[in-house]
């Protein structure tokens, strides 16, 4: 069994969502303080973004090691998947799961998509690993971003990570928590969705 446990990262309180947010990898701090915000804002507004959904990973003390979600975005109709996260000791724990949960999202919401910058290697290299197809380059607060995606796969695992009896055939969100949750981890079990190789 895994010292790792996944919540809803609503639940978790705006205080030690910031401290995960001081604490996290170079690679996403540089990602948020090119958007400008600090990492305890890129964490806070992440999870509370309106029409999405996000989950947290615990360490066995209680304390957040990673965040992820799901939300539709916008103008594209696709939905954007994010990660944000400490140092992580997890790494093959983080691969075997986050396979799983970018499986059942893919099958659900495919294509996938958001923008890692193209100095993060480990990121891009665990979407390369994922089956990402990458896009184009923007450049924003001087640092240069490229667009990933993941579309659907026929061969990922069958049985659905989704509430719902039928598997959420739909493209709404659904899921234990009020009709909002996306992805609906097995008990005792933490989640991946991240643009990194935690």
């Amino acid at each position: 069994m895994s010292p790792l446990i996944t919540v809803d990262a609503r639940t978790l309180s705006r205080e030690a969502l910031a401290a995960l947010g001081g604490e996290l990898r170079p690679h996403d701090l540089e990602e948020c303080t090119a958007f400008g915000l600090s990492g305890a804002e890129a964490v806070v507004q992440s999870v509370f973004h309106e029409g999405g959904v996000s989950y947290a990973v615990l360490d066995k003390s209680g304390r957040p090691v990673w965040v992820y979600g799901l939300g539709l975005v916008p103008l594209g109709g696709e939905y954007g998947i994010w990660c944000l996260g400490r140092e992580n000791p997890y790494k093959r724990y983080f691969m075997q799961e986050s396979r799983r949960v970018i499986d059942g999202w893919r099958k659900a919401y495919a294509p996938l998509v958001n923008y890692v910058s193209v100095s993060n290697t480990p990121s891009r290299r665990w979407l390369t690993w994922l089956g990402a197809e990458w896009g184009g380059r923007v450049t924003v607060g001087g640092v240069e971003f490229i667009k990933f995606i993941l579309r659907g796969n026929e061969h990922v695992s069958s049985g659905s990570v989704f509430g719902g009896a039928d598997g959420n055939a739909g493209r709404e969100p659904a899921g234990t928590d009020g009709g909002t949750g996306t992805h609906v981890p097995r008990s005792g079990e933490g989640g991946a969705g991240e643009s990194e190789n935690q």
